[in-house]
């Protein structure tokens, strides 16, 4: 699951820099990037709930016996990366409000401890998507790999690669970038 393994780093870079910009108070750039941000991890989100997790959950149970996996387990963890896509979701609206209130307030020359208050808000959406991470990467892309025969493992993974291209052109753009960056 190169792509969605590729998303984390790129989505973990992203946000380094945006909690960098927040610490540097340069919020007009720092709310540029929680947009990109958002924008990229709601897709990484789409691919895994419309291509990734349906693909497992789809495979023949005798796939998981065969492969030493406890399906009821496994589709534990699927909903618990569901609920993580939930509350990551939530974290982000939490911090694009502080990020909003945060530029009003900025604009009158003050910020009444929210810079602080969106440091909080990062570093909370920061663990949250280390933890999600982890446990996609330990679990639920491994068993993908071992419930799915060669060719649907192909077909998931070029899905999971066109999911993750439908960001808005501009928005694509600067990840492509990114990751080139990343790659140098």
């Amino acid at each position: 699951m190169r792509v969605l393994i590729n998303d984390h780093e790129s989505l973990n870079k992203l946000l380094l820099e945006l909690m960098g910009l927040v610490r540097r108070s340069d919020f007009r750039w720092s709310f540029e990037l929680l947009d990109l941000f958002c924008a990229q991890l709601a897709v990484h989100i789409r691919a895994e709930n419309v291509c990734l997790f349906p693909a497992i959950l789809n495979a023949p149970n005798n796939r998981f016996t065969e492969a030493g996996l406890e399906i009821t387990a496994l589709r534990e963890t699927i909903e618990k990366l569901k609920h993580q896509h939930s509350m990551l979701t939530e974290e982000l609206k939490k911090s694009a409000s502080l990020m909003r209130e945060l530029l009003d307030n900025v604009e009158n020359g003050e910020n009444g401890g929210l810079t602080d208050a969106m440091a909080k808000s990062l570093t909370a959406v920061g663990i949250l998507l280390a933890e999600h991470q982890e446990l996609e990467e330990r679990e639920v892309c491994p068993a993908a790999k071992l419930v799915l025969d060669p060719a649907e493992f192909v077909r998931l993974e070029e899905a999971v690669e066109q999911e993750t291209h439908k960001l808005p052109d501009d928005l694509d753009e600067n990840r492509q970038s990114r990751r080139g960056q990343a790659s140098a």
